[in-house]
């Protein structure tokens, strides 16, 4: 809610008493209920005066929630970052480094020493030679946490070579551990340390290409997932209307609707605030708690239950409903709101039987899960990909799980793909999941489907690639060079293995030719996996990173060694996440 409609509301509200407010039940003579009035001509006149009044302030999803009395802080994205360490570059890294931050990182590595980092290849390198040295280079880490984040939730990094120094590219680097502090004008904040990172750094190979229509740079790349958040993120109530009665209240109702145990979910240390903690069965659905917490209706009484009921019924008919908001206001009401909106079920305005399906598959109705399953198979309905992630969200698991595993095979990619992340959430067993290089390496997901071949990667929150259809194979004759020649594949016509050969970034020596299946999956297993310590005529695997090996299944997908369609699961493919904004106010709850 901006700054001038709060100003504006809290007028409104200012002369409204707290027994009116919470305990009395008054309607109007069209039915309206009466929850914090106006009183007088005055206050109605300052709720005129806002300049962009939001139509939804009307709807009966909305009016007497937790919403119209308080506003939820701490759901901005919170800006951190640091300075770190990429190591393993083929020198095209840099000794030069500013004084100051030379000093940072020399005594946050001594301290890192000193504490046991797992690290013994590097034990034998003192922190001033490791600096020194063409194979590392120092770079700025930031990245943001999320609203609500609870402490080992992950989240993606950006990382860029200082300006002014010679790094040519951080191409398949690793950044080493680093802390994440609060970052403002540029550069981290002294104080506690709020995350920390580490992690493979990814730059989009695709852009790395010659004839790459978008070029990307060298010098900045992704650590996908690299920051973890050490401390949770504070998210409090900021009553619009200050009042110690009100806070109280809106704690009592918060901790009735969602527990105490093993910790109260709200606090009310002043008139202000209400503290709020995410309950431990809310983890990893933080958006959804908030939304469902702030449609909760302050008064309670069953009287009110009954007529604010009736009334969300009518309203979700009407054109233009709110009904995003009146779908969480009735789970907000909890089942008795389901003999209801059952009726909704088979309304023939999809947005209708959208929301009252999500709200009955919320609420435990088993009638509700197969209105949901419908749009989701509904090519046509606008809800489509909506309903297929409530599918993956559901506590319904073997139910979703079948109504889910058929859309492997649609037409559409990205329903697809969608349908796969769904069941992955819904940890389906058909799904198996592959480790692959050990720390640091990445995830091989082989996905049981019908439809046409798919091999698709993520490159934002998990390095992760997913094979779709079972048989998928590389054609014979065959032969690939990588573009910085890292990898060599041939295959003479008929064979039945390829031969694989890998140049090493930094020595350049050629190992030698390592067979392979022509089976997709053990490719991706020899092309991943870490060289064991074992003769060189033995090694099963390369070592490659998780973009190297993403860029040759692009390749090969692309030329149709590999007869498949290749995706790469993101909304921003080719871009790094934006640098914090230096001039803003940086959220924290410092």
């Amino acid at each position: 809610m901006p700054a001038m409609r709060r100003l504006c509301l809290a007028a409104a509200l200012a002369s409204v008493t707290f027994a009116l407010a919470v305990y009395a039940v008054g309607c109007s003579a069209d039915g309206q209920t009466t929850w914090f009035a106006k009183q007088d001509d005055k206050s109605a006149e300052a709720e005129n005066v806002l300049d962009e009044k939001d139509p939804r302030e009307e709807s009966a999803g909305v009016r007497d929630t937790i919403k119209t009395v308080a506003w939820v802080e701490g759901l901005r994205r919170m800006s951190v970052g640091g300075y770190g360490l990429v190591v393993g570059l083929a020198k095209t890294g840099s000794s030069q480094c500013p004084r100051p931050i030379r000093e940072y990182m020399l005594d946050d590595m001594r301290r890192r020493y000193r504490l046991g980092q797992a690290y013994k290849a590097l034990k034998r390198y003192s922190p001033e030679r490791l600096l020194d040295s063409e194979e590392t280079a120092v770079v700025t880490v930031y990245g943001e946490i999320p609203a609500a984040a609870q402490v080992g939730a992950t989240f993606d990094l950006t990382v860029r070579a200082l300006s002014g120094t010679d790094v040519s590219s951080l191409e398949n680097g690793w950044l080493m551990p680093c802390s994440l502090k609060l970052w403002a004008n540029g550069q981290p904040v002294e104080g506690r340390i709020l995350g920390e990172g580490m992690g493979q750094v990814f730059i989009n190979p695709f852009g790395l290409k010659k004839d790459a229509a978008t070029k990307a740079d060298p010098r900045v790349g992704r650590v996908i997932g690299g920051g973890r958040a050490t401390e949770a993120r504070r998210i409090r109530l900021v009553l619009t209307n200050p009042s110690a009665a009100i806070a109280s209240r809106l704690m009592r109702l918060i901790n009735r609707r969602f527990g105490v145990e093993p910790r109260k979910t709200a606090d009310a240390p002043d008139a202000h605030s209400v503290d709020l903690r995410i309950p431990e069965a809310w983890q990893g659905q933080e958006a959804h708690f908030l939304q469902l917490l702030v449609h909760l209706y302050v008064p309670a009484s069953p009287s009110f239950a009954d007529l604010r009921l009736r009334e969300l019924c009518e309203e979700a008919v009407q054109p233009e409903a709110a009904l995003a908001d009146i779908s969480l206001a009735w789970e907000g009401l909890g089942k008795t709101a389901l003999p209801s909106i059952r009726k909704l079920y088979t309304h023939k305005e999809p947005g209708v039987s959208y929301f009252a399906g999500r709200t009955g598959l919320r609420l435990g109705d088993d009638l509700a899960l197969s209105v949901v399953t419908r749009h989701a198979n509904n090519a046509e309905s606008p809800f489509r990909e909506l309903a297929i992630e409530e599918l993956g969200r559901t506590e319904r698991t073997g139910q979703a799980i079948l109504a889910l595993r058929p859309l492997l095979d649609a037409d559409d990619e990205r329903i697809r793909q969608l349908a796969y992340e769904a069941l992955l959430e819904q940890e389906d067993s058909s799904i198996q999941t592959l480790k692959v290089g050990g720390k640091g390496g990445f995830l091989l997901d082989l996905v049981p489907s019908r439809g046409g071949f798919l091999v698709a990667a993520q490159r934002s929150g998990q390095q992760r690639i997913a094979l779709f259809g079972s048989g998928m194979r590389c054609q014979t004759p065959a032969f690939y060079v990588h573009r910085n020649g890292a990898v060599t594949l041939a295959a003479d016509a008929g064979a039945e293995k390829l031969k694989l050969v890998r140049q090493t970034p930094i020595s350049g020596r050629m190992s030698p030719p390592i067979p392979c299946p022509t089976d997709v999956a053990c490719l991706v297993l020899t092309l991943g996996r870490r060289p064991p310590d074992v003769p060189e005529d033995k090694r099963q695997g390369l070592g490659l990173s998780y973009a190297q090996v993403v860029e040759v299944l692009h390749d090969l997908c692309a030329d149709k060694t590999i007869d498949a369609t290749f995706a790469m699961r993101t909304d921003e493919v080719g871009q790094v996440a934006p640098g914090p904004t230096e001039t803003a106010r940086p959220e924290s709850e410092l």
